[in-house]
């Protein structure tokens, strides 16, 4: 039996009824997906996802795509579009697509030894500031990327210093929470996974999250889509 690769958009509710703990519904929904390719994602009818979700802000890792390459299908009509690329072809890259026109936008860490291969979009908003990043360490991850010991602790020592992991501040203790699967050993339909993709906030927002939904019924990639929705 293989992993199932089409998406049924129909299965999806696309709806958030619950508040969060000042009360609040959400008035903001963001989404996060890693596309591993934009182009084949679009093969998939993925953009078809993002235009049915809906989002007030669409953050995808991993497009590997030249800023000058991008299909037409990518620049979705009501959204500013946001690119950055790796020097290396078919590599890494990230977007930004937002409803909303941020009021800067900056590109990378504006450090040379960091910014070749385009891993981060930065975004300031009147309210908040949103950060798309795509982190991997291939020196010391080349055999198990994604659960090493270092990226294990390096993700811990991150929070300490005052992020809130949504998923956890509102599920706890919930197990089979994952965002990626590998396409061997039918893994998907067997639902092995890691929990690779968060959303994190300052711990001044955390009251503001109403939920954080992991969109298992996309079908056609490695990752799920994930989905913040939050009042500001």
């Amino acid at each position: 039996m293989q992993n199932k690769i089409d998406t049924n958009l129909d299965e999806i509710d696309f709806m958030c009824t619950k508040s969060n703990e000042e009360g609040k519904n959400y008035n903001l929904k963001i989404c996060t997906w890693n596309v591993s390719g934009i182009r084949a994602v679009i093969k998939k009818n993925g953009m078809d996802y993002i235009i049915k979700e809906d989002a007030d802000i669409v953050a995808l890792q991993e497009t590997k795509c030249d800023k000058d390459k991008l299909p037409n299908e990518v620049k979705l009509p009501g959204y500013h579009h946001y690119f950055v690329d790796s020097k290396k072809p078919g590599y890494c890259g990230v977007a930004l697509f937002s409803k909303e026109k941020p009021i800067s936008v900056k590109y990378g860490l504006n450090n040379s030894d960091f910014d070749s291969e385009g891993r981060m979009i930065t975004a300031e908003f009147p309210e908040f500031f949103i950060v798309n990043v795509y982190l991997k360490n291939p020196k010391t991850n080349t055999k198990n990327a994604g659960f090493t010991k270092e990226e294990r602790g390096d993700m811990t020592d991150f929070l300490a210093t005052g992020f809130i992991d949504t998923f956890r501040l509102l599920y706890p203790d919930k197990e089979g929470a994952y965002t990626f699967w590998s396409y061997f050993a039918n893994a998907r339909n067997k639902d092995i996974g890691w929990r690779l993709d968060y959303f994190l906030v300052s711990e001044r927002m955390k009251n503001k999250v109403c939920d954080n939904v992991i969109r298992k019924q996309v079908y056609g990639r490695d990752n799920w889509p994930v989905k913040l929705f939050i009042n500001l």
